[in-house]
């Protein structure tokens, strides 16, 4: 019996986890790093600085409609490599501009292709084109690409700040940024299986008849005018971008808050680390369980908990806490990610996911962009004080919780009779 090959669907998983380690340099998930140096050489406040992610995420939510479906159609190999190389001039200009005008302009074009957020269309799509089955064990591996990426760069930022300053640090890391995506993506990339005589999960026709398992041929397709009209999808949008408020919010505003009250940079940043270390075991578990369980239902509880962890994080304050609480909150938040990619798929099918991710990605980026500015605006209302903004997020999460673990699957009954209706 003759062995098969090895599946190309996971070397597909490498390139995207090498691309979601490597994006992580450009300063999305580390940006907590730069609020504080960045606001005090271009003179503005703590809010107006919050303003910048929000510049960034409103470029990729305008992006996203329209890579989605570029994404369905001519798959990622040149569009990651582009954006990449489109991203790292957009961190050289940000790192020799002094007016802050000019530095929110410059984020907002980084984010038209960025692909540093988790659920990325260029990054996610790929992923559910080419597994079913194994679908949450590869969103799982590509998901620690971010981890290894947001632990390793934390520290890589902070050393560089205080050795050279945020500006070089951006130039640094746009150079690292086109070395490690560029010729990654342009050599191993693929569209989908079928453009290989393959199958998703590398099963072959015999596997396909005989199993009574989730597969290509037995896996309900949606377009994106059905997934529209039906409730779940509505659910699962509103739900994650109130949890992408909350947290992204709180992992902008963090840094500032243990800085100000004495605890070393270098301390936090050993947070940001830990944060990465829970967030990738949280993934790899998340992955497993994801393909066991209720998508929605695990990505309930990922949001409670992540409000567990930011109460914490307003009533206990201490130097264990900054290391203790960014762990927690990276376990609570893994599974959390996982979901957010997976579950698209599972309820609409992988056929249309670019347009699908592509429509919904905006609505959960509104969320995401409108957290860090709404929390610095509060923390400079309130005393500069972040309780106010934090105790919102933390209500944010326990809205999301509840909502998400209602949103059942749809049925395809379900569009047709909304259909009707409209």
């Amino acid at each position: 019996m003759t062995p098969r090959r090895i599946y190309y669907g996971w070397i597909i998983v490498a390139v995207i986890f090498c691309v979601n380690m490597a994006s992580n340099v450009t300063a999305s998930f580390t940006f907590g790093l730069f609020i504080i140096p960045m606001s005090e050489d271009l003179d503005v406040s703590r809010g107006a600085i919050g303003f910048l992610p929000t510049a960034r995420l409103i470029g990729t939510g305008i992006a996203s409609f329209f890579l989605g479906k570029a994404a369905d159609r001519y798959g990622s190999r040149l569009l990651i490599p582009g954006a990449a190389l489109i991203s790292a001039t957009a961190l050289i200009g940000v790192s020799q501009s002094s007016s802050y005008l000019f530095v929110i302009i410059i984020f907002g074009i980084l984010g038209l292709f960025d692909t540093s957020s988790p659920g990325n269309v260029l990054t996610s799509v790929p992923i559910a084109k080419w597994f079913i089955r194994h679908r949450g064990r590869a969103t799982a591996i590509v998901t620690l690409g971010f981890a290894l990426g947001g632990g390793s760069f934390a520290i890589l930022h902070e050393r560089l700040i205080n050795a050279y300053g945020w500006r070089t640090t951006l130039v640094i890391s746009a150079i690292i940024l086109a070395v490690i995506v560029v010729p990654t993506a342009l050599m191993f990339m693929r569209r989908q299986p079928e453009d290989m005589g393959a199958n998703p999960d590398g099963d072959i026709n015999s596997d396909l008849h005989n199993s009574g398992q989730k597969s290509s041929q037995n896996e309900v397709q949606w377009t994106l005018v059905e997934a529209i009209k039906t409730l779940s999808l509505w659910k699962l949008a509103i739900a994650f971008a109130l949890i992408n408020f909350s947290t992204i919010g709180f992992i902008v505003h963090r840094t500032a808050y243990w800085n100000e009250g004495g605890i070393e940079t270098s301390l936090i940043a050993i947070g940001f680390a830990a944060d990465s270390a829970g967030f990738a075991t949280s993934a790899l578990i998340g992955g497993m369980l994801v393909e066991r369980f209720p998508a929605r239902f695990l990505g309930g509880i990922s949001a409670v908990a992540q409000g567990v962890a930011v109460v914490l994080a307003i009533f206990w304050f201490s130097a264990p806490s900054v290391i203790l609480i960014p762990l927690l909150f990276g376990l609570a938040s893994g599974t959390g990610v996982v979901v957010q990619t997976v579950i698209w798929a599972d309820y609409f099918g992988r056929q249309f996911q670019g347009a699908i991710r592509g429509f919904v990605v905006p609505i959960a980026l509104v969320g995401m962009g409108l957290g860090p500015p709404i929390i610095g605006i509060l923390y400079d209302l309130n005393d500069n004080s972040y309780f106010g903004g934090f105790s919102f997020a933390v209500v944010l999460l326990l809205i999301a919780g509840v909502a998400l673990a209602s949103a059942a699957p749809p049925r395809k009954a379900e569009s047709s009779v909304i259909n009707e209706l409209c």
